[in-house]
């Protein structure tokens, strides 16, 4: 089938915008003609097109490798070339087709991770296009939620995008740092949390909007719900604060309690991993609360049973 004719009829299954199908179909065809027009459609003007083109990619790239690892190698090194300042182009894609790839083909991660790495670091092979950076974040958060271990070495390179001036890169950032969080750069993600600027993702086949504040707290992991219930006399305490003790490695403290419930910035949990100030609560009853935690924890919580503190106790338990 003619290149122009292949184009097509690829353009046609993405216009469709049913990604699982296109999928299907494009991994029918044969993979050395169909990944030509997989290249063209790259730097579509519609995003979406764009995108399935990147995750076609991958699923045909892959597929290669199974049967004919040096043919995908051919691949990834006419990805990077795109990438390259002599290949007269600007590469669009490139970056986040390599990251679907190796996502999908340990080998092929094994031996260019290192290279997708490189491209953040002004040492190394760094992109100075503000667009194919954005590109190499998502590839490296694609990359690793698959083989964390092969790119955990990134997140040096991810954090300085947590201050960009764009939200895109800002948000990627977070993106990607999420399977690689140490607690070293857990304040720089918290600074992000009541960021609301608005961007778009794609996620299972569509563009999602996702504010900076989402992908700040889903970085940290603050997800489930500990119901605390604080059953004492209505007193006020000491504004700086006490520890009412510790439940396994996790330590509550309370700063400040009335009858009527605390402000947000007086319910902190500090655990074995992080030092986390817990980012969201509301008030449920006199004296009982709903607090966001860090999910490292709640293995910890999880029929903790009561904390005793010298003005009472507190009932700890947790709702997934």
């Amino acid at each position: 089938m003619a290149l122009r004719q292949l184009k097509k009829q690829v353009l046609e299954l993405f216009l469709k915008k049913d990604l699982a199908a296109a999928l299907k179909a494009v991994a029918a065809m044969p993979a050395r003609q169909v990944v030509n027009p997989l290249f063209g459609l790259l730097y579509h003007v519609d995003l979406l097109i764009h995108w399935y083109a990147i995750i076609a990619m991958g699923e045909v790239v892959s597929s290669l490798a199974e049967s004919d690892l040096e043919s995908a190698r051919v691949i990834m090194r006419r990805l990077m070339w795109n990438l390259n300042d002599e290949s007269g182009g600007i590469g669009w894609g490139s970056p986040e087709a390599m990251g679907e790839i190796m996502a999908r083909q340990p080998v092929l991660a094994r031996e260019y991770s290192a290279i997708l790495i490189s491209y953040l670091n002004p040492a190394g092979n760094y992109l100075e296009h503000e667009g194919l950076q954005e590109g190499v974040l998502w590839a490296i958060g694609r990359v690793a939620r698959a083989y964390p271990q092969l790119i955990n070495h990134a997140l040096a390179f991810i954090t300085p995008y947590f201050t960009s001036k764009r939200a895109p890169m800002r948000g990627l950032a977070l993106w990607a740092a999420a399977p690689l969080m140490q607690s070293a750069v857990c304040d720089q993600v918290q600074s992000l949390c009541s960021d609301m600027t608005e961007i778009l993702l794609f996620q299972d086949g569509a563009m999602v909007p996702k504010t900076i504040a989402d992908l700040a707290r889903a970085t940290t992991g603050c997800s489930g719900t500990i119901f605390v219930t604080v059953r004492s006399p209505p007193v006020s305490y000491d504004p700086s604060g006490f520890s009412f003790g510790h439940l396994g490695n996790a330590r509550v403290f309370l700063f400040r309690m009335t009858q009527n419930g605390v402000s947000g910035s007086d319910i902190f949990l500090q655990g074995f991993v992080f030092a986390h100030q817990v980012h969201g609560f509301q008030c449920v009853a006199d004296g009982e609360f709903e607090v966001a935690v860090v999910p490292r924890f709640q293995d910890e919580l999880v029929d903790a049973g009561i904390v005793h503190g010298p003005h009472g106790y507190i009932d700890i338990g947790l709702t997934r």
